[in-house]
């Protein structure tokens, strides 16, 4: 009796396996059946000015691996983490590691994103190379890089500020505007760009590189402009989110504004925040499409258009504001980001 057991088991167990095998196999097998031929064995490299943990990086790789899904494309990633490593020499070898990295893989097209890359990468290296790149996240104008070229094409990240401090204004005592946020690349073509393509008048630009200055500048805001717009703090030394909310809730007296990342949302009265999903999604499906022969120069240079409103009903209470009922309807709450 024991050795039929025994026998018994090890037929259920070969029968267990060759079905596990065969399961398998038929996965692999669908999976290639779902690949376009053309793009099967297709390599491409994405690489980020920023590291891998940072919301807006996370959120463009989110959205180009879910394109990138059963198309037969290998997908590697590179983070050039510039806002953790700003000095311009640690730029210059992040680009320099981008590219050897670009040398042992050998791509068949190169997605960035963030002006970083586009400034330290493409243009020294390959700008009117015969390798494909499409770029995102580049702050409102490309060409100061030379972009768009015979190789090189992509999307604008641009700000929805200006619809932003039109809400912004209904809750304020006047029309002074401010600007504060690292003092880093981005953050600066940011506050140009508001004067010269939103034609917005800033009267205060407060540009920080640690949080104590921050924390002086966020007070000064308060009695000299009436409105603020608050950037990204990523790249501050010593910022952490949660001290920030627990200091501008104690500190804030006029109404503030933020187009940057939802997470960031909990620091504003009103977040008029970009999708880095757009960013991502537009990037990934022009890859492929030029994986399937068309070149970077059938696809201008275009921007993003998509955001979400995002309300802050304790700091509406903070400063006696009370929000309008198209607001309400339009918008998401602080407290439902998470869900």
């Amino acid at each position: 009796m024991f050795n039929h057991i025994n026998a018994t088991e090890k037929v259920e167990n070969f029968m267990s396996l060759r079905t596990l095998h065969c399961l398998l196999l038929l996965c692999l097998i669908s999976c290639q059946s779902f690949a376009e031929p053309a793009l099967v064995g297709k390599k491409v490299l994405y690489v980020a000015s920023y590291e891998n943990t940072y919301e807006w990086s996370a959120g463009i790789a989110r959205a180009i691996e879910e394109e990138f899904a059963n198309t037969g494309v290998q997908l590697r990633h590179f983070y050039m983490d510039t806002k953790n490593h700003p000095a311009e020499a640690e730029k210059q070898a992040a680009a320099l590691r981008a590219k050897a990295m670009i040398e042992a893989f050998e791509p068949d097209l190169v997605i960035t994103s963030d002006d970083d890359a586009a400034k330290y990468l493409i243009v020294p290296y390959y700008k009117n190379s015969s390798l494909p790149f499409v770029f995102c996240g580049v702050n409102w104008d490309a060409s100061q890089y030379g972009f768009p070229t015979a190789n090189v094409t992509g999307m604008l990240e641009v700000d929805l500020a200006d619809k932003l401090i039109k809400q912004l204004r209904d809750y304020a005592r006047g029309d002074r505007l401010g600007f504060i946020g690292l003092d880093g690349l981005s953050e600066r073509k940011e506050a140009i760009a508001y004067k010269n393509y939103l034609q917005l008048n800033l009267q205060k630009t407060y540009f920080v590189k640690t949080m104590a200055e921050f924390e002086q500048a966020f007070i000064d805001a308060q009695s000299e402009v009436d409105i603020l717009i608050l950037a990204n703090l990523k790249g501050v030394h010593g910022f952490e989110l949660d001290k920030t909310i627990g200091f501008i809730e104690n500190n804030v007296r006029i109404p503030v504004g933020v187009t940057l990342h939802q997470s960031l949302a909990r620091l504003s009265l009103l977040s008029m925040v970009k999708l880095p999903s757009e960013q991502g999604k537009w990037a990934a499906q022009t890859a492929l499409k030029i994986l399937n022969g068309a070149s970077p120069s059938d696809f201008p240079i275009t921007k993003n258009k998509e955001g979400k409103l995002i309300l802050n009903s304790w700091m509406a209470l903070q400063l006696g504001v009370k929000f309008k009922p198209s607001l309400l309807k339009l918008g998401t709450p602080v407290g439902e980001l998470a869900q």
